[in-house]
């Protein structure tokens, strides 16, 4: 989870509105920024792919080759170990290339070999071992967007917002790849004083925040839920601009 905090305005003179804004802080807080709204819109597009490629993957295996279960477990094993293996030197490649080139090239690969793989099952010619193929280097591409990913934080606090961060198992590992990124100690720790909330991961810690607490932490109740733990209709009744995957 992470909040990111804001920036003043600055206001022209004689205009009321910007004076206003000025003092207050940016009318749309975190998403005042260009570059915090292009990596919103980034992780949120990433993560929706995920969910419907983690579907589709499913779905192909159990029912469009009438595969048993424990092929289901071997295709996942497939997609999850290159992910797993190769974080480390994907981690090092995202140290010493351009972060936006190394995404735009795992994203791009990984966009051309779906269409590939959604060509196959149209013409009728996929097999499991094209599939568990297709998975093993689809989960090598995803070991290498991921810290290529993380690593564009630190760009956004370099233009101007600041970002808290609270995690309870991965904090210690991804502190050193995070430097300019403030660590702290609990959920609600992160989320004070914050323009907008991030909700990354599911653990159940964050399944059971006291949303009143949580909003009247916040300097703006931008609540972005990238694992879709909380009803859309909860939230908002509950006073957040809420946004997530695949829902309205």
């Amino acid at each position: 989870m992470s909040g990111t905090g804001s920036e003043r305005a600055s206001g022209d003179d004689g205009d009321t509105d910007r004076d206003t804004e000025a003092e207050d802080g940016p009318r749309w807080g975190a998403f005042s920024y260009p570059n915090y709204r292009l990596y919103w819109v980034s992780m949120v597009a990433r993560v929706f792919g995920l969910q419907f490629r983690f579907i589709g993957q499913a779905w192909l295996v159990f029912v469009e080759l009438d595969r048993s279960p424990l092929w289901l477990g071997i295709v996942g094993l497939a997609s999850a170990l290159p992910t797993i293996l190769l974080s480390v030197p994907a981690g090092i490649i995202a140290d010493r290339f351009d972060t936006r080139r190394v995404l735009v090239f795992s994203q791009s690969l990984t966009a051309l070999l779906t269409f590939g793989m959604a060509t196959l099952i149209v013409t009728g010619l996929v097999n499991i071992w094209l599939v568990i193929g297709w998975a093993i280097i689809v989960g090598a591409l995803a070991a290498l967007a991921n810290p290529a990913q993380a690593a564009i934080l630190p760009r956004l606090i370099e233009a101007g917002a600041s970002v808290a961060a609270y995690d309870p198992a991965a904090m210690q590992l991804a502190a050193p790849m995070l430097p300019d990124v403030e660590m702290v100690g609990s959920a609600y720790e992160a989320i004070e004083g914050a323009s907008a909330v991030v909700l990354i991961t599911e653990w159940n810690e964050f399944r059971a925040l006291d949303l009143r607490r949580l909003k009247d932490s916040m300097e703006t109740p931008v609540f972005v839920d990238l694992r879709n733990v909380y009803p859309s209709e909860d939230m908002r009744q509950a006073g957040f601009e809420y946004s997530s995957i695949g829902r309205s």
